[in-house]
Formats: structure tokens, sequence, C-alpha cells
């Protein structure tokens, strides 16, 4: 389960409409995923990335960054930041 929501807010803003479709193909992804472990997300999206216990996705030919932390358990995907690529170097992706 994700909130699509936070993702829509995100494409719907001016300058960013570019990233819309490779959201939306990423959403439907996890929402079919079957994910148990960060090897399973890593067989389906070879570029992520893991700090402690985020995911980091590229988006849109990695203009986009989307950091998620995984429930493996509950299978929720939680959207702890998108951004664009500038945006994420200014954060600590461990720690959103």
């Amino acid at each position: 389960m994700i909130a699509r929501r936070t993702l829509r807010d995100f494409y719907e803003q001016p300058g960013h409409e570019d990233a819309r479709q490779a959201l939306l193909v990423w959403a439907k992804i996890v929402e079919k995923a079957e994910w148990t472990t960060p090897a399973n997300v890593r067989s389906q999206f070879r570029t992520v990335d893991f700090v402690n216990d985020r995911a980091i996705f590229n988006i849109g030919g990695n203009k986009y960054r989307l950091i998620v932390r995984i429930n493996f358990s509950k299978k929720i995907v939680f959207v702890r930041f998108l951004g664009t690529h500038v945006e994420y170097d200014r954060i600590e992706a461990g720690r959103v």
C-alpha cells in the first residue's frame, strides 16, 4: 500500500510534471510487489540504494529521488522524501 496522494501532489507541482509517468509506473510495480526483504526490492529495481531502513529510488532518469520506508511484514511503503536530485543532496537520507 502506498499513499498515492503524496506522489500526485509532487508531480502536480509546476516544474515536476515530467515525474508523473515515472512515479505512476513505480507505484504500479510497488503495489503488485510481494517484497519480504531488501533483496526482493533490488531484484525489481537494480539501482535502488538502502540507507538504514530507507530505500532510495532514482525517478525520471535520476532527476528525482524518492526515499521510502518499507514495512515488509505489513506490505506498506511510507514515502519519506520526494524531490529533485539537488534537494536530495541537501538532506540526510537515513534520517528523513
